[in-house]
């Protein structure tokens, strides 16, 4: 009996189930897979579309084997075939697809669903970056203007700062560590054109002969940069005047005429490389006690203008490391126009690189920053490096996944008990994390309540019983207040507690409790509120963190704030004090510092001490005592010193050491005592004590000393011949020893010695 196999139709079959297969690979996987070589791209798509097409084509040549197995046994019986049955065979093989097609449209559902996510997930990293970035450029950009406003303050406190002065004020600081991208300070002095010779003549015998003013055109208002430090890397714009280019005037009369810190648009800095644009800061100062309000009391009053020239590429160096290296950001103007690039943190993707990554989604944000009365536009665009910098494995687990699960569910299908098993499997899976939160919560040693939409307790922990020592009979049913209220807990937090319960949102604050023993214990509070799928309010779930030794710490450290603070005032009062750097350069003196040397405490900051030195202790002296401070120990003596009318004055100082953490010195304290009262009474004593011996030598009288409180009486030799003693028969007795020893005549001898001295 000749079978009936028909091969071509069984090849278009398993051929249309492989094209379909392939087909729907080939529009999930771009989806699934942003960056993968075209090897792995290749041998990815062909396990996908085995794992899709596997089932269908198995069943398919299993039908045909079946079939071709029937007739085989009906020939070698020598009947006809019996006729399959249909309805049984096709009911497996379409409860076979239906479970592949399902297991198909959940599992593209899936990666839908994950690519949502992963994609909002991408979005919110891309957002905050790019508020990062954004107030990172702000801080950058507004570190330089306090130390404008520093200058500004140096103005206020002088009414004229010398070259020499304003030198030093910027070389106490470091510009490069504290100001990057700062060139450096400087002061701008307006100056009308028909005084120019006289103001050049007076800076040159202010800073030397070699300043000039640089001024393109006729303009009788002039804006020389008269101080610029440090000069070295400024001499370039040393003697220029601003008004000479109209983005520079620009800036420095809307700052007069505003009174406010104003910026200069993007201009070449005359001190740095052309190609590097800039800006300058500035800042009006005005005189000491004027409060203009008005335009025309602002040019009054104006002294000069603070800047700080500031160039772009230095004041950005490093910014690049402090962000994803898969977003570029550029700086612009905003008057000038986005063609006029201030910053680029990366060049532009060439067009190559960019055709490549065509599937790769490119995000982008623009933030306006308005800083010194002019605007920046900030504009951050990611590139294929972001995107490709996003965790996209689980999309990629989730389409092979999904397949695959599909398969496996095509296969329950027929198999329904290895379906009951990856059934009680899942299951198992899912409540697995609820168990494992249910543990966490049962054994964590912080406090947590649940309580019903009132707010009143259903269930505890055992964290809880062991920080409040009540149990869940204990409060169950009752507010946590009616329970845990301590005299002093806060009416204000209990209020806040309330209100956060009463409007169903959460709060998190600090709380005072009571135990059950009677012991007050501070809490750090998380009130989160529970809902239902419909969004109702069920109730409160409350953890609790045991901060009480925290608060016990810091209610010690305040203490010790105000003790050492009171210290310091009564060190302040009471005695000379004076602070100076690692250097050796006063920087705080007070009062009686001032008082006793003469000197102000401006002439006193920044100078060191050698401008009290007398003289009068010698090199050696001061070499021990430093090399002892420098050490980092205390010293202590007796120094004299030099006023400033030139009177000599001693103090009893001690200089102690300040080390930081890293063990470096940052600083010396110096303590004095004013003795020079007792160091001229005692030279005034030794030499009247010197006196007093010449002249009792000098009359060869015969002396005794009689200590009152000890009884001895100590006799010199001129008192020994006298009496008839020696000394050694004499030294040391009492009055009541000298009078049972003496004899009468040597008695009367020495009472009317003793009626005579």
């Amino acid at each position: 009996m000749k079978l009936d196999f028909r091969p071509l139709r069984l090849f278009v079959e398993l051929l249309g189930i492989v094209a379909i297969s392939a087909a729907v690979v080939t529009m999930v996987m771009p989806v699934v897979v942003l960056d993968m070589s075209a090897v792995a791209q290749a041998l990815l798509d062909a396990a996908m579309v085995i794992l899709v097409a596997g089932p269908a084509i198995f069943w398919r040549c299993l039908a045909a084997t079946r079939r071709i197995a029937r007739q085989q046994r009906a020939a070698e019986r020598g009947q006809r075939p019996a006729p399959p049955r249909q309805g049984t065979l096709r009911s497996a093989i379409l409860i076979t697809a239906i479970a592949q097609i399902v297991g198909l449209v959940m599992t593209l559902s899936a990666v839908v669903w994950i690519k949502q996510q992963i994609d909002a997930q991408t979005a919110r990293r891309f957002e905050r970056q790019v508020e990062n970035i954004e107030a990172n450029v702000m801080l950058r950009f507004q570190r330089p203007i306090y130390g404008v406003k520093g200058l500004r303050g140096i103005y206020a406190a002088n009414a004229r700062v010398s070259s020499a002065s304003f030198r030093a004020y910027v070389e106490s600081g470091q510009i490069e560590q504290e100001f990057p991208g700062v060139r450096g300070f400087g002061f701008i002095q307006p100056v009308k054109r028909a005084d120019l010779n006289r103001f050049i003549a007076a800076e040159r015998a202010d800073q030397g002969g070699t300043f000039s003013v640089i001024s393109l055109g006729e303009h009788d208002d002039l804006f020389v940069i008269k101080l610029i430090e440090p000069l070295s890397l400024n001499v370039a714009a040393w003697g220029y005047d601003i008004a000479s280019e109209p983005a520079r005037r620009e800036a420095a009369e809307r700052a007069i005429a505003t009174g406010e810190l104003t910026l200069t648009a993007p201009v070449p800095l005359r001190q740095a490389d052309a190609r590097n644009l800039g800006v300058l800061y500035m800042l009006p100062i005005y005189r000491a006690g004027a409060d203009p309000t008005t335009i025309e009391q602002r040019r009054d009053a104006l002294v000069g203008i603070a800047y700080a020239p500031v160039v772009i590429t230095e004041l950005m160096e490093g910014f690049s490391q402090l962000h994803d290296p898969g977003l570029r950001l550029e700086l612009f103007d905003r008057r000038a126009g986005n063609n006029f690039v201030l910053f680029s943190s990366q060049p532009a993707e060439s067009p190559k690189h960019a055709a490549h990554n065509l599937h790769a989604e490119q995000r982008t944000a623009t933030r306006l920053l308005k800083l010194g009365g002019r605007e920046l536009v900030l504009h951050v665009e990611s590139t294929p490096a972001f995107e490709a910098s996003t965790d996209r494995s689980s999309l990629l687990s989730a389409a092979v996944g999904g397949m695959f699960m599909s398969f496996v569910l095509a296969l329950a299908a027929w198999l329904l008990a290895s379906g009951r098993v990856r059934a009680q499997s899942l299951a198992h899976r899912m409540t697995a994390d609820l168990d494992r939160l249910a543990k966490v919560v049962q054994r964590t040693s912080n406090a947590v309540l649940i309580t019903d939409a009132d707010f009143r307790v259903q269930w505890v922990n055992d964290g809880f019983t062991r920080l409040s020592g009540y149990t869940l009979d204990d409060v169950k049913g009752r507010q946590p207040s009616e329970v845990l209220h301590s005299p002093l807990t806060s009416p204000d937090d209990i209020r806040r507690i309330g209100e956060a319960v009463a409007a169903g949102t959460s709060y998190r604050g600090e709380i005072v409790n009571r135990s059950r023993d009677g012991r007050d214990y501070w809490l750090e509070v998380d009130l989160q509120p529970l809902r239902n799928d419909q969004g109702e309010l069920t109730g409160f779930m409350t953890i609790e963190t045991d901060i009480t030794a925290l608060k016990n710490a810091e209610t010690r450290a305040e203490a010790a704030l105000r003790e050492t603070k009171a210290l310091f005032e009564t060190i302040h009062m009471h005695a000379i004090v004076s602070v100076t750097d690692r250097g050796g350069r006063i920087t705080d003196a007070n009062e009686a510092f001032c008082k006793i040397s003469g000197y102000t405490r401006e002439e006193l900051i920044g100078q060191n001490h050698r401008i009290v030195n007398s003289g009068v202790q010698p090199r050696a002296f001061w070499e021990e005592m430093w090399a002892m401070i420098s050490a980092g120990k205390p010293w202590r003596g007796e120094i004299c010193n030099r006023a400033k009318d030139g009177a000599l004055y001693w103090v009893d100082s001690i200089i102690a050491p300040f080390v930081s953490i890293d063990g470096r010195i940052v600083k010396y304290v110096s303590i004095r005592t004013d003795i020079t009262t007792r160091k001229t009474a005692s030279r005034e004593l030794a030499a009247e004590r010197e006196q007093l011996a010449n002249i009792l030598r000098g009359t060869n009288a015969g002396t005794w000393d009689w200590n009152v409180q000890t009884g001895e009486v100590r006799f010199n030799e001129r008192w020994a011949d006298i009496v008839g003693y020696t000394l050694a028969e004499l030294a040391p007795l009492s009055i009541r020893t000298w009078t049972s020893l003496a004899h009468p005549d040597d008695l009367r001898r020495s009472g009317d010695l003793l009626q005579r001295h």
